[in-house]
């Protein structure tokens, strides 16, 4: 499990033990959101408030993976030998509509962050679908020696919206 909280917000990941997500709780007073979400077989149920209005629906994906908190989630995924993989998201930009992504290793990459180099894997995601793919993507960037997120680059919304970079600043222990 992973949680983040701020001043507004208190987020819960509960993951499989491969990282893929099985349940995300979400509050976020600024923005309405008191929800739930579980993983059932094909389908996820939302239950709550999403907006400031209640929510209470079910969303049929497939067997494919879904998870909540894309920069986690793939880590075991980016150490593994498979060049891509789908899976399934919750946009918290129209109430909570799933949306199928793609992720690919497009190559090897040293990025310096903090004074420091590191060698990274480098991911990028696509919207599944040859036209969709065309229309989003964004960049992940994960530690080589061990799949630690280490940055982001890309649009969190719609075609157009402005880039946002998302960097990792400390670890732990340096």
């Amino acid at each position: 499990m992973i949680t983040m909280k701020d001043e507004h917000r208190d987020s819960r990941h509960y993951f499989e033990p491969e990282g893929y997500t099985i349940r995300w709780e979400h509050s976020d007073t600024k923005l309405g959101h008191d929800f739930e979400v579980v993983r059932m077989g094909e389908k996820v149920a939302i239950r709550g408030t999403f907006q400031g209005k209640a929510i209470d629906k079910t969303v049929e994906i497939d067997e494919d993976i879904w998870i909540s908190k894309v920069d986690h989630a793939l880590s075991d995924w980016v150490r593994s030998d498979e060049k891509e993989v789908e899976f399934w998201i919750l946009k918290l930009s129209s109430d909570l509509d799933p949306l199928k992504i793609r992720a690919e290793k497009v190559g090897s990459e040293i990025i310096k962050l903090n004074h420091r180099t590191f060698e990274t894997i480098k991911v990028k995601l696509t919207l599944c679908g040859f036209f969709l793919s065309h229309l989003w993507s964004s960049y992940y960037w994960y530690r080589e020696e061990d799949g630690l997120f280490l940055k982001f680059r890309g649009a969190m919304g719609r075609p157009g919206t402005p880039l946002t970079t998302i960097e990792l600043t400390h670890l732990a222990g340096q």
